[in-house]
């Protein structure tokens, strides 16, 4: 036990500093930690190139760097931000409130704790106050008002009516093709034959402005099909 304690504390070092939610590794490897912190220090490593990375809890990587560690005693210190590492000089740590360190050593195979960090305000590398938070995203877009245009097509040749909310919107009879529009919304929508003997479909649309026009086909006695918007019919 103390020769292993040893040989880490005579090992180098990489020191990745960041207040994102990420997850370290290095060498393709994940670095374990006891608890979460704000300071990940990959202990036990060989003088050589190593990689370092920062990826999702999900393991979809952010940003990559490489470094190369010229002997045992060597140690190399990251600061991770917003998708890229950059160098700090480790005389000048970081200090205030909720920061906190964890020292973790390489685990083969990547298993184990994943060590996750972020959430802390402090004092960053270089500068006396804390980095500009990102831009919150802007606003999606308004939800459409205007009308869409909607094209009935009969794949079949065969005669029948298309009634929206009640009313008769398309009659097939010579024409393949009938169009109409309709307001953003969810709409009852019956397909009858030319005769109003049989009811081939009855059920709601959901018009949302994505596509225009929306194309739906018309069978005989078969469910419409909307080719461009498979989640508009409910």
């Amino acid at each position: 036990m103390l020769l292993l304690l040893s040989s880490l504390a005579s090992a180098a070092r990489i020191v990745v500093l960041t207040y994102n939610p990420v997850v370290i590794w290095v060498d393709g490897r994940i670095v374990e930690s006891p608890d979460v912190g704000n300071q990940i220090v990959a202990e036990g490593l060989n003088p050589g190139r190593h990689l370092v990375e920062a990826r999702t809890a999900m393991g979809r990587p952010l940003a990559s760097t490489s470094i190369s560690l010229s002997d045992r005693s060597s140690d190399a210190n990251f600061f991770y931000e917003n998708g890229s590492f950059s160098p700090y000089d480790s005389s000048r740590p970081p200090t205030g409130p909720g920061w906190n360190s964890s020292v973790g050593v390489i685990v083969p195979g990547g298993g184990g704790l994943v060590v996750v960090t972020g959430g802390s305000t402090g004092n960053y590398p270089g500068t006396s106050e804390p980095p500009t938070p990102p831009s919150p995203l802007p606003p999606p877009p308004p939800p459409r008002t205007a009308p869409v245009n909607v094209e009935f097509l009969s794949t079949d040749g065969e005669w029948s009516n298309v009634y929206i909310d009640g009313e008769k919107v398309a009659e097939f009879r010579n024409s393949r093709k009938m169009t109409t529009s309709l307001v953003p919304g969810i709409h009852s929508i019956e397909v009858r034959d030319f005769m109003e003997n049989e009811v081939w479909y009855k059920g709601k649309i959901h018009v949302d402005g994505s596509v225009d026009p929306l194309k739906i086909g018309i069978t005989k006695g078969a469910r419409p099909e909307v080719y461009n918007d498979p989640n508009a019919l409910r």
